[in-house]
């Protein structure tokens, strides 16, 4: 249980995400669904399935230079594969050794992203003396906070997204559109302006999984703007949605209502 604002080096991604705390995520989703489900959704914490997206495994690559995953056997793709007591016995045999069993295709397309990263000038120059991976935690309107930016340089902030098509500019700002993501610089910005660094400068190092070409893109003024908008929007959201779930138990009145055991707040 986080206890303190600040920043940590050293938290493990597993421990991170489930440090209860209000993140971007939760802010996007409520964006998406300003509903008592997303109270619901937003009082645990967001589910972390055990097997990892693309982006999760480049991340990983690219910056932690690690590579926990390994790709199944020719022999276990296979439908008839699934289930057996041969390939239950493979994959119990590789988690002890701290592996986790992915797909040979996803394994193929996120070594594919990581040699095209490597490849690129521009994305090898921004890891250098950079700050990878870090927590961030502060208080946000009495609430516990979170963010984990991807790297850190002086005062630009880098975020490694991947999808595909994402060389096409309209393509990425319809995702960026879609999944609200320009709340995510923003949020950070808050975060480390609370723990006394400023950012100036925000750019997406974006990796095309199906051309795997790489390029940057830096945020316009408009979509900061955006983004604290979102973030304005989003908080209300939650504000509102807290208040009636506190008038519908009874035990508030609108004026003077208890914040919900169970939610991320400073106390």
């Amino acid at each position: 249980m986080q206890d303190s604002p600040g920043l940590d080096d050293l938290q493990p991604e597993g421990d991170y995400l489930k440090t209860p705390a209000l993140s971007s995520s939760h802010l996007r989703s409520l964006l998406k669904d300003p509903s008592h489900v997303a109270l619901r959704r937003l009082q645990g914490n967001l589910r972390n399935t055990s097997t990892p997206g693309l982006g999760q495994l480049i991340h990983h690559l690219f910056l932690e230079e690690s590579q926990p995953w390994v790709p199944l056997p020719p022999e276990f793709e296979a439908n008839r594969a699934k289930g057996s007591r041969e390939k239950r016995d493979w994959i119990d045999a590789q988690r002890r050794e701290g592996r986790h069993p992915i797909s040979a295709k996803l394994h193929q397309q996120a070594t594919r992203a990581h040699e095209a990263l490597l490849d690129a000038p521009a994305a090898m120059e921004l890891l250098e003396g950079s700050r990878r991976e870090f927590s961030v935690f502060w208080v946000e309107q009495g609430r516990w906070a979170k963010a984990r930016p991807d790297l850190l340089r002086s005062e630009l902030l880098v975020d490694l997204k991947c999808y595909a098509g994402s060389r096409n500019e309209a393509q990425f700002l319809r995702a960026m559109s879609r999944q609200s993501l320009c709340i995510q610089p923003a949020w950070y910005r808050r975060g480390l302006a609370a723990n006394g660094l400023s950012v100036s400068r925000f750019q997406h190092l974006l990796v095309d999984t199906e051309t795997f070409d790489v390029r940057l893109r830096p945020l316009s003024q408009g979509e900061w703007d955006m983004g604290e908008q979102q973030i304005t929007e989003s908080l209300d959201k939650l504000h509102w949605l807290e208040t009636q779930v506190a008038l519908k138990r009874g035990d508030a009145s609108p004026q003077e209502h208890r914040r919900p055991e169970g939610f991320f707040f400073h106390r």
